[in-house]
């Protein structure tokens, strides 16, 4: 799944509270954290995975737990295939 970030810097902010938060798991944190420091989005499924010390396989499960805590989203890309779209800060 294609990655994309809303919004471009040199630097990146992580809200605390969200790498605090004991409601997600240590590897959903880790994962948000690692998707939020990609500098481009052409990371695929696997190198997410590996970064992020899941199992293969699971990065459907933890981008399901950040989507439900409003840190990502799943939008269509350009050519019609999902993207997870990183948010700053959860939705309020």
């Amino acid at each position: 799944m294609p990655l994309r970030v809303a919004r471009r810097l040199p630097v990146f902010t992580v809200h605390r509270a969200t790498v605090l938060n004991d409601a997600l798991s240590p590897t959903a944190r880790l994962l948000y954290v690692v998707l939020l420091a990609s500098p481009c989005g052409d990371l695929q499924d696997e190198q997410l995975e590996r970064l992020s010390g899941m199992q293969r396989g699971r990065l459907a499960t933890y981008v399901a737990e950040l989507e439900a805590y409003g840190l990502v989203s799943i939008e269509p890309g350009e050519d019609g295939e999902p993207e997870i779209q990183v948010h700053e800060e959860p939705d309020a």
